[in-house]
């Protein structure tokens, strides 16, 4: 069957041809002021606003002051907390076959526990130069903090004047102990009167959900078994499910992680030392983006470290995501993936 990530449901069809015609728009016209815009004006006077990090429109305005925070991936220390809640969250490897993560929030987020947060790579500074959020990590590899100062973030290191930013959970002991959460970033005064000029991705409207014939599954080897990711989509939620390790993968406070799409992004990678891992940022190469239990092989482009990745089809057009949050796998070429 082929992709129908263009077609918008009946609800939101008829939903159009109202607003259009109240308004005195086009249909055409008003899908471009919903693809492009951050505010959605209605007949009735009220506003619709723009989520420019997962695409979904509420009634309350947005404020776009952007949080990253590394997040461990330890077997030893799942399930951790926060990550239910995130727009968006990176995945890639770090030293020694595991995985690291980069949950990314908006300040206005009610998230009560984060973490546990963990050091950072020079490649997560690259992803993370995007949202020039404020940026919570525990240290870093010699390579990621004499850099970091280079980059448009509000650099929050525990291991620093920063720390107030940070609590000490009782689960494991340090470094797995560190936590952060919406009631002290939302306190940072580096956020007052902080306007970012961010190109959000471009989202379609809402979808049908799509069910396959057959169960879709995807299987990423990052490197062993415990840090095998697997995403099962379930089209009654439209969503993929996680898995890591062979199990569920939850967030502590037992939410099942899910995403409404997962990018699988391909990059190159390197040895910075006899430990550390390199992995390409900037250029391009081979993307897959699943979402709506459909499949859409592309590349990933990124002209600078500051600039926003973006992702196409195989035809060279800017992929339109539907609405909900993201997880983006970013994995060496050479690492097995089946779907």
């Amino acid at each position: 069957m082929k992709p129908a990530w263009h077609k918008l449901n009946l609800n939101l069809i008829l939903l159009m041809l109202l607003v259009a015609g109240l308004s005195g728009l086009s249909v055409s016209g008003l899908l471009l002021i919903i693809k492009n815009n951050h505010e959605l004006p209605l007949s009735n006077g009220e506003v619709l606003y723009l989520n420019r990090l997962t695409g979904q429109r509420t009634v309350r305005p947005v404020d776009f002051k952007p949080v990253a925070v590394m997040i461990d991936n330890a077997t030893e220390i799942r399930p951790q907390s926060g990550l239910a809640a995130a727009s968006l969250v990176y995945e890639a490897l770090v030293e020694g076959g595991i995985t690291r993560l980069m949950a990314v929030y908006n300040a206005a987020d009610q998230v009560d526990k984060v973490g546990p947060v963990r050091s950072v790579r020079p490649y997560f500074l690259d992803w993370a130069a995007e949202y020039q959020p404020a940026f919570f990590h525990v240290g870093g590899s010699p390579q990621a903090l004499e850099t970091i100062d280079d980059y448009s973030i509000i650099d929050l290191n525990e291991m620093g004047a920063a720390e107030v930013y940070f609590v000490r959970g009782d689960r494991a002991d340090w470094p797995h102990n560190v936590y952060t959460n919406s009631g002290l970033w939302q306190n940072i005064p580096a956020f007052k009167n902080r306007h970012l000029d961010f190109k959000p991705w471009e989202f379609t409207g809402a979808l049908s959900v799509y069910c396959p014939e057959e169960d879709q599954a995807i299987v990423i080897d990052f490197s062993y078994f415990n840090y095998q990711v697997k995403w099962l989509y379930d089209c009654q939620s439209g969503r993929y499910q996680r898995f890591n390790g062979g199990v569920g993968h939850l967030d502590e406070n037992g939410d099942q992680l899910s995403a409404a799409k997962v990018v699988v992004q391909f990059v190159k990678s390197w040895l910075i030392d006899a430990e550390r891992l390199g992995l390409q940022t900037v250029g391009q190469g081979k993307a897959i983006i699943f979402q709506n239990g459909q499949v859409v092989s592309g590349s990933w482009q990124k002209d600078a470290a500051g600039s926003r990745t973006e992702f196409l089809d195989d035809a060279g057009q800017i992929v339109q995501f539907i609405p909900g949050n993201t997880w983006i796998e970013v994995i060496p070429p050479l690492t097995n993936v089946s779907y």
